[in-house]
């Protein structure tokens, strides 16, 4: 039996040691591959790295740690967005450099500036000057990989708890439960139910393991602090709490805080992990209270200056350093022995961290009970990590929501994504160690029910008090049902379809989603009462786009949002296509988790015949069509086209503009079979292959034209859209473009800001240099009231080259018009085309006399709209193909009555599209001939007429030879 139970172990430990190699080299290969193919401003684009930062500031925080700003360079800039988080690890490299100098942990990322922490010497970035540019990375940690195998040859061996790893394999019996009077136990929460108590009865009879399901809303976390306070307080036993995330076992601290704890606990861990204000209840902060800190400090200090001054021997700093080290690991030991409750991350609570520290004379640690938070979201490896730390665990989770983050498709398949408590409900599915938490206090019951039915066997139950909440109860006036779906299907709302299949985006549905929370927060809603979901997180930077002007509003994916709750969500599920491919939304437990965040209000936007191809999400639309508000998306049309254009992520690569190189790699390869395989053809069949080859070729290249067309007119609309807001925003007197840009774009942004009169320099040097727009000081804003201004605005902008109505009457609309000063230097080069005369005669009709108006108006259509010309064009005159007025034929050259930038414009257009400049219209009729070219062929010709001509004479003198 002893064999039997040591070769399942060991086929376990030796199948997962694989599994976690195939992932940590899948994250090693990523990240690699990223750097090595992609330059910097890629890697910015990918989120994975932010560019051309500066030290902001640099100040001592967190115990001793140093911490610096980085942001952009100027201050009207924002950083890129980004993938980076409180509590990543970055590393640190300089201008264009690949060496990362020294690496940091992330404490804080706002929109202008990052705040990094520093553990080491950072005299390599002091090195540089303060001007210098650097970049932060995002690293992967080698250090989780070295544990999770560290853990698994510690299941191997069965070195520390021998009897629990043999009961969690199912190797050896789990002890009956002793029956404990439940009349005894003194709950220190008294609003617990029966399903509460239950699992808390449950968790204290249990010798080996019990496992409490909490379904969401539940109050999982309650019942566990109740556990650990059970625990520390009724039964004295020491308890080790953790969690896969620090934000898992922040919830932890915060609550056991609230009860009172927080003197039995303590949190390990960078300091720059945790929330702000539990940074009180952390180690560093309990080493800083302690009565040895000041001569640890000063020690510390001692030793720095006897390494600056150079005046004490090596062997005697070797020593003090010992000594410190020694006093340091005392303190912690002394704190970590106090602690009746250690809360840690699964990875932080190795054996070789601080919990070596506590390790007694015979091997083993101090902790009764090891309690760990969301197990259903690590995987296994990682919860063996701590679990060879007690006698007894009690997981906490849901299997039936997020299942660990594993990159490597292989590594899921085979395993590795099955966690530790799914392993144990299957094995133990006859035993008694399962609670399931049955009421839930968070959703109204028809939001509830559908997860009910599809992830509980419809045991879950509403609380009394909110199974029927809705918004009618924060606002009296809204009649809003708890469910709303909003159908794009048949309304032409496709996804974007892109290169990158990493991740999915949908502007239509993003544009959508910014209608309705705008129409919520209208109505009276807060903006912290709302969240929005998405399960793409291109989706979710196309959303937080559009709603940048409301940052209370919390826009992230689905894993983002694990464990939160809103009054209000909305789930954006983006998949819209022909094919009806709904790709990541097949991962039903991800559904689960968006659904369920909801308390009282649910709106889901979806193309329902695209996603309905998946079985679990059909079971959800007709859940919304049952119990639900149906709204066509059609409806949402007029808004949508009403919304100014938002600028797309600059990392967007649509399929179907492929790039130059992609198009010269295709041509080449298809040459190549074509040539390779030419000993199969006949001639006929190789000449006709070129032939054809060439019209490909010649096909793709007026394609790629028409792209490059495309893609200057949509940059320059993005330019353009971005300039207009800066002109409407008052707050704002200046607009810095990034220097990222190239050097076309940088043109169309100095044409742009000269068209709407705006000032206009390149500033810094080299990669540096970018555009900076500001607007001009004077600027007056005139306002047509009456009929009678209006026709003279139309009269005048009709003799500014305003285009003519087909009937030849004028539109009649009220406008505001900005008349903005003009240099000398524009009204010498532009000629004045405003007809005096007619301005004259109309100033002089009277207001109400209307029909004189119009009539004065059709008069001067007959008449040349160069200034100062009477001359009739009803016979002869041509009318202008820019400005659509006409002309007499001397005054009908467009660089004589106005249109001069307009027709180069287009003569540049052209040229642009052919990739040459010819003299003339731009357009070449004939390719001029070479110079030396025509030399040669004359000569040729000349040679040729010769010899004809002497042929001729030759062939002449033969007749006339008398015959021998």
């Amino acid at each position: 039996m002893e064999r039997m139970s040591n070769q399942l172990i060991d086929t376990f430990v030796y199948k997962h040691l694989k599994l976690i190699d195939i992932e940590h080299n899948e994250e090693i290969n990523q990240n690699k591959s990223y750097q090595q193919k992609l330059s910097l401003p890629e890697l910015q684009n990918r989120g994975i790295c932010l560019i051309k930062l500066y030290k902001q500031s640099m100040r001592t925080g967190l115990y001793g740690r140093t911490i610096i700003t980085f942001g952009p360079k100027w201050s009207t800039q924002e950083l890129a967005s980004n993938s980076i988080s409180s509590g990543d690890i970055v590393g640190v490299t300089a201008g264009n450099e690949s060496l990362v100098l020294v690496s940091g942990v992330i404490l804080k990322v706002d929109t202008k500036a990052i705040d990094v922490a520093f553990d080491v010497d950072i005299s390599p970035i002091n090195g540089y000057e303060d001007n210098h540019r650097f970049n932060l990375i995002k690293l992967s940690n080698d250090i989780t990989h070295r544990r999770l195998k560290s853990a698994l040859n510690n299941v191997k061996k069965k070195s520390l708890s021998h009897h629990l790893i043999e009961v969690l394999f199912g190797e050896t019996q789990i002890t009956e439960n002793c029956c404990q009077n439940k009349n005894d136990i003194k709950y220190f929460n008294h609003n617990l139910n029966d399903s509460q108590k239950k699992a808390i009865e449950l968790s204290l009879d249990q010798k080996e393991v019990a496992i409490i399901h909490g379904p969401p809303g539940t109050g999982k976390t309650t019942v566990l602090i109740e556990f650990i306070m059970q625990c520390v307080h009724n039964y004295g036993l020491r308890v080790l709490a953790t969690g896969p995330s620090n934000v898992s076992v922040d919830n932890m601290v915060e609550k056991l805080s609230e009860q009172g704890m927080g003197a039995h606990i303590v949190r390990l861990g960078h300091p720059g992990r945790s929330i702000s204000h539990l940074h009180s209840y952390s180690l560093d902060a309990a080493i800083g209270r302690s009565d040895d800190y000041t001569i640890v400090s000063d020690m510390r200090a001692e030793i720095q200056q006897m390494v600056a001054k150079r005046n004490t021997s090596f062997s005697e700093i070797k020593s003090l350093r010992k000594e410190l080290k020694e006093r340091e690991r005392k303190v912690m030991k002394q704190i970590l022995n106090q602690s009746k409750v250690v809360l840690t991350t699964l990875t932080t609570g190795s054996p070789d961290g601080y919990l070596k520290l506590l390790v007694d004379s015979d091997g083993y640690y101090p902790f009764d009970v090891i309690v760990i938070d969301e197990c259903s979201q690590s995987i296994e490896a990682s919860a063996w990590i701590v679990l060879n730390c007690g006698r007894k665990c009690v997981l906490a989770g849901d299997h039936c929501q997020l299942p660990p983050t594993i990159l490597s498709e292989k590594a899921a398949k085979d395993g590795l994504e099955v966690s530790l408590m799914e392993r144990l409900i299957k094995l133990f599915e006859d035993k008694q160690i399962v609670q399931m938490l049955d009421i839930q206090y968070r959703m109204n019951e028809q939001i509830m029910s559908w997860s009910s039915e599809q992830f509980y066997s419809n045991k879950l139950k509403a609380y009394e008090s909110i199974k029927n909440h809705t918004l009618n109860d924060i606002i009296s006036d809204i009649n809003t049902a708890p469910l709303v779906l909003i159908d794009t299907a048949g309304c032409d709302m496709n996804e974007l379809d892109l290169e990158d299949e990493e991740s999915k985006g949908n502007e239509f549905e993003a544009d959508i989603v910014s209608i309705y929370v705008q129409k919520l927060l209208k109505q009276g809603f807060s903006e912290s009462s709302i969240g929005i979901i998405s399960p793409y997180n291109l989706q979710v930077q196309l959303i937080r786009a559009r709603l940048k002007d409301y940052p209370k509003v919390e826009i992230k994916s689905v894993d983002g949002f694990q464990g939160r709750e809103k009054e209000i969500i909305v789930l954006s599920f983006v998949r819209s296509n022909d094919s009806k491919e709904v790709g990541f939304l097949s991962e039903r437990r991800r559904i689960n988790v968006a659904v369920t965040r909801a308390k009282r209000h649910l709106a889901l936007i979806c193309d329902s015949d695209t996603v309905s191809n998946d079985s679990t999400i059909k079971t959800l639309i007709d859940h919304f069509h049952q119990n639900g508000d149906i709204v066509c998306a059609q409806e949402f049309k007029d808004e949508m086209q009403n919304m100014t254009q938002t600028e797309r992520p600059l990392n967007l690569r649509f399929k179907t503009k492929e790039s130059k190189e992609t198009i010269r790699k295709n041509a080449k390869k298809s040459e190549k079979v074509v040539l390779k395989n030419k000993q199969n053809f006949s001639k006929e069949e190789i000449k006709m292959e070129k032939k054809s080859m060439e019209d490909d070729k010649e096909e793709i290249k007026m394609e790629k034209k028409s792209m490059e067309d495309e893609l200057v007119i949509e940059k320059e609309s993005q330019f353009e859209t971005k300039i207009v807001e800066f002109i409407a925003n008052k707050n704002s007197d200046v607009l810095a473009f990034p220097s990222q840009l190239t050097s076309f774009e940088r043109l169309l942004v100095h044409k742009i800001a000269e068209s709407l009169d705006l000032i206009h320099e390149s500033v810094g040097e080299g990669q540096d240099r970018h555009i900076v727009i500001r607007k001009r000081l004077q600027e007056n804003t005139l306002s047509v009231e009456n009929k009678t201004n209006v026709c003279k605005q139309n009269v005048e902008n009709e003799a500014n080259c305003g285009p003519n109505t087909s009937n030849g009457q004028q539109k009649h609309k009220t406008e505001t018009i900005s008349v903005k000063p003009k240099t000398k230097s524009e009204s010498k080069s532009k000629p004045i085309n405003k007809s005096h005369n007619l301005k004259t005669k109309i100033d002089a009709i009277e207001d109400e006399d209307i029909d004189s108006l119009i009539a004065e108006v059709k008069k001067s259509d007959k008449l040349c709209k160069y200034s100062r010309c009477k001359t009739s064009v009803t016979i002869l005159g041509q009318k202008c193909q820019f400005c659509g007025q006409s002309y007499c034929l001397p005054h009908s050259m467009p660089e004589v009555h106005g249109c001069g930038d307009r027709i180069r414009e287009f003569l540049r257009s052209n040229a642009r599209k052919d990739g040459k400049l010819y003299p003339g219209s731009g357009v070449p009729t004939k390719k001029p001939l070479d110079l030396h070219k025509r030399n040669y062929l004359e000569k040729k010709l000349n040679n040729k007429l010769k010899d004809m001509s002497s042929d001729r004479k030759t062939k002449k003198g033969d007749k006339d030879k008398p015959n021998n």
